[in-house]
């Protein structure tokens, strides 16, 4: 067996992680770890993953990746694995769009979205590139990317991924409402039931409830986020006409708290979010208005920053983005574009040139051409079907600048979570201009189904929380492989952050592991299948404990502690057979 001590015993005060002070409080584990037998223990460094490396560890079923903090909650294969002629070199899972700080005509998150190499969305025909990020802390710091949208006639708007709210559509005279919940990079769309009540209708999932004023939406990893009715915003903020994020509680007990300036409505601005592992990311406006002009990541055990302060005067170089004549300017004067894809057109290059144009009978704009220095790309969008007909596709083309071309057929349906329906597309395929052809499906806006084109498939199986209950990959006819199935058990609890956890998962041998965790979430053991049958089922236990980041709070210079404080992985100890787990 190998026994990792606890890095920092108790009442030890130190320096940790990006200058963060901490100090231990508390610990909870799976028991305490044994010498081996001949009463050794051996010592090694250790360095204690994050939550989120923990959570990618456990739930990697293949090819899904889960990952905490909102970006990305689980991604399904990144592209089919037959190129589609260097066309649609990326198709980009998303089980929302970003939080959107919009400074016109915001539209409504997507759900999912497709897009090629230059940042085109191929169902809906907007371009995204991102123009930075500035970020403190590592893995669990914070930080904020800031994107631009083409494709409105109105001109581009912006999108800043820590912005997050709450949007309403409703029709006067119509019963139904319809809520858009931006949470980190996600939109998860509900429906008011009769009874007041809210149901999913699209996105990652999560619950959404009512009081007092405040929404509490509770996302599936178990994170708390509170969004209040009374900081409404048509500027700043991101989809925020019915309410704005207020603060996050994460199951590790870290709190991020946004922090607003201004008065509800066009004058709402947020201008930092705060973290108790001692982080900000400070948001300086233009004059009174809602116009951000520069991004700042400050670690606060360093330099103070008054959360509410437009303008904080820093001694310390910090990652910063400046906005300087229409481009986000970085510390060392680098400005850049990049696609989604990765497509970087650096300082000095010509930027992409974007025409845009009405599709659809005239009901919005979209992409029509995009000359990226070397050559012009163009796009077609299909005529929206007559909800009468039979026929209820269309098509969708990609030309690339060597006349290849692309087709992206839609399945055109009522969308009945809006009061008139919605008529909104789907993605059924797409066809490179090999004639291959990639098929999709989904379950309540999540990729579900992925066949390739020589035959094979992947399925993902969801239930009502939507949880991947089951994955199956059935290869290729003729292959003489088998179809392989992954089942995974989740615990019956109404305990939010236990509803995601799986407690056995079942591999496509049948060799089953078991999962333990602790109220927290934390993750406690893994008990592996037994080598031969009938021999001992190897374990991993993990000790986890409980610290406070010190640092300097609410523009003070001096170090406090944090008002809670966060579970932190101290050890970890394995073992090969059960005696040594006993």
């Amino acid at each position: 067996m190998r026994t990792i001590p606890p890095a920092i015993r108790h009442g030890a005060t130190l320096h940790w992680r990006s200058k963060v002070w901490i100090r231990q409080t508390g610990a909870r584990g799976a028991g305490t770890p044994r010498a081996d037998g001949g009463g050794r223990t051996r010592t090694e460094p250790f360095k204690a993953p994050s939550r989120s490396e923990m959570a990618g560890a456990l739930l990697s079923l293949r090819p899904m990746q889960f990952m905490e903090r909102g970006v990305i909650v689980g991604s399904l294969k990144a592209m089919p694995r037959s190129p589609i002629s260097s066309v649609l070199v990326a198709t980009v899972w998303a089980f929302a769009a970003a939080p959107t700080v919009a400074q016109i005509d915001v539209p409504s998150p997507k759900v999912f979205s497709i897009t090629d190499r230059n940042g085109v969305d191929m169902v809906r025909g907007s371009l995204t590139m991102n123009l930075g990020t500035v970020a403190v802390g590592g893995a669990e710091g914070l930080s904020n990317s800031i994107s631009v949208i083409e494709g409105s006639i109105d001109g581009p708007y912006y999108r800043h991924s820590l912005a997050a709210g709450i949007n309403r559509f409703f029709n006067p005279g119509r019963s139904l409402q319809t809520l858009t919940v931006t949470y980190f990079g996600d939109s998860i769309i509900f429906t008011r039931s009769s009874d007041g009540g809210y149901i999913l209708k699209g996105g990652r999932g999560g619950t959404l409830s009512l009081s007092g004023g405040v929404y509490t939406y509770i996302a599936p990893d178990g994170s708390m986020a509170s969004y209040a009715t009374a900081l409404r915003s048509w500027e700043d903020n991101a989809m925020a006409n019915e309410a704005s994020l207020l603060s996050v509680t994460r199951p590790s007990g870290e709190v991020l708290t946004y922090h607003y300036s201004g008065t509800s409505g066009v004058n709402l601005r947020l201008q930092s979010v705060t973290s108790t592992r001692g982080y900000q990311i400070h948001f300086e406006h233009a004059g009174s208005g809602p116009n951000v002009v520069k991004v700042e990541a400050i670690n606060n055990t360093v330099e103070a920053c008054a959360p509410t302060a437009n303008v904080c005067v820093l001694t310390q170089e910090w990652p910063t983005l400046t906005l300087v004549n229409n481009s986000w300017v970085d510390n060392l004067g680098r400005v850049q574009r990049s696609s989604p894809d990765g497509v970087i057109w650096v300082s000095g290059a010509q930027w992409p040139v974007i025409n845009s144009g009405y599709i659809w009978d005239n009901e919005q704009t979209a992409v029509k051409t995009v000359f990226d220095g070397n050559g012009t790309w163009s796009y077609s969008y299909g005529s929206k079907p007559d909800p009468t007909w039979f026929d209820q596709t269309s098509v969708n083309t990609i030309t690339d600048p060597n006349g290849h071309v692309t087709t992206v057929k839609l399945q055109w349906s009522e969308n009945f979570s809006y009061d008139p329906p919605r008529y909104e597309p789907t993605l059924v395929s797409v066809t490179d201009h090999l004639n291959q052809t990639t098929l999709y499906g989904f379950q309540r806006g999540t990729p579900s189904w992925v066949q390739y084109p020589e035959g094979d498939s992947e399925t993902w199986l969801l239930n009502r929380k939507g949880n991947v209950v089951a994955y199956q990959h059935k290869p290729k006819l003729g292959s003489g492989l088998p179809t392989s199935t992954v089942s995974v058990t989740y615990a019956d609890t109404s305990i939010p952050v236990l509803a995601r956890r799986p407690t056995q998962m079942t591999d496509a041998r049948g060799f089953v592991t078991d999962y333990t965790y602790d109220a927290s979430g934390n993750l406690l053991t893994v008990t592996g299948p037994a080598p031969t049958s009938g021999a001992p089922r190897p374990q991993t236990r993990y000790v986890w404990e409980q610290r406070y980041a010190w640092y300097k709070q609410n523009g003070s210079n001096e170090i406090t502690q944090a008002p809670s404080p966060v579970w932190v992985l101290v050890s970890q100890s394995e073992c090969l057979t059960g005696a040594t787990c006993q």
